[in-house]
């Protein structure tokens, strides 16, 4: 979802990095540290999670089509175990 933001053009807070993978996932990795201090703000959370519903539901075709690579591939290293074993 940071990278989407990031995609969009959404400015990253002073000090944060959301232009590369490893900045975004710094970015997480604070979000996880501040909550798990400081417990989670309901409003923010509740934003968070409409928008990753919203994300999932504009993306369902995509995340489908990964998933039935991800079959096929599974597949295919199982058949080729198979071959290999005979």
């Amino acid at each position: 979802m940071l990278k989407i933001y990031a995609d969009l053009g959404s400015e990253p807070a002073y000090g944060d990095d959301n232009k590369t993978d490893e900045g975004r996932q710094q970015m997480a990795d604070k979000m996880v540290e501040k909550f798990t201090r400081d417990g989670v703000d309901e409003h923010w959370f509740n934003s968070i999670a409409q928008g990753f519903q919203m994300w999932r539901k504009e993306n369902r075709i995509q995340q489908r089509r990964d998933a039935a690579k991800k079959r096929w591939q599974k597949e295919k290293s199982i058949d080729r175990g198979k071959k290999a074993g005979k």
